[in-house]
């Protein structure tokens, strides 16, 4: 069976951007890794249904507006890049954050944000090996 060669530095980094404004966005879609299928399971939606060039009914543009908020408030995307990652828009991202900070005011909304929050920092601490009050989450180690 022939040895599979590592690929060399130079072919493993030829898919980063060379010009410095792509940089801040592949940045931006690396991090967002997490929202979008975390937003999926919660409201039990497709990469493809929530990145469509339609609204789509009440559900989906109820998901839509959240992966806008969450990556507003979890990881600081400014809407500009959120309209680029999601095909929208600058305007109408502001809006869904708008309507899901307005949502807040209802008890059980904002426990979903709260915890929705905290997972989504959680996950992206895990990804990136930095340890909240050096142990993970739940004090176990993790080898």
């Amino acid at each position: 069976m022939p040895i599979k060669l590592r690929k060399s530095r130079k072919d493993t980094l030829s898919h980063l951007p060379a010009d410095p404004e792509d940089w801040s966005l592949f940045v931006v879609r690396n991090r967002l890794r997490l929202v979008p299928s975390f937003v999926n399971c919660v409201f039990l939606t497709r990469d493809a249904h929530i990145m469509s060039a339609s609204r789509g009914k009440r559900q989906l543009s109820a998901a839509r507006h959240t992966l806008h908020y969450l990556s507003h408030v979890v990881f600081g995307v400014n809407f500009t890049q959120l309209g680029k990652f999601t095909y929208r828009d600058r305007t109408s991202v502001a809006n869904g954050c708008r309507r899901i900070e307005d949502s807040r005011d209802d008890p059980s909304a904002d426990k979903l944000l709260f915890f929705s929050e905290l997972a989504l920092n959680e996950m992206d601490n895990h990804m990136h090996g930095q340890v909240l009050g050096g142990q993970n989450g739940a004090g176990l180690d993790p080898r």
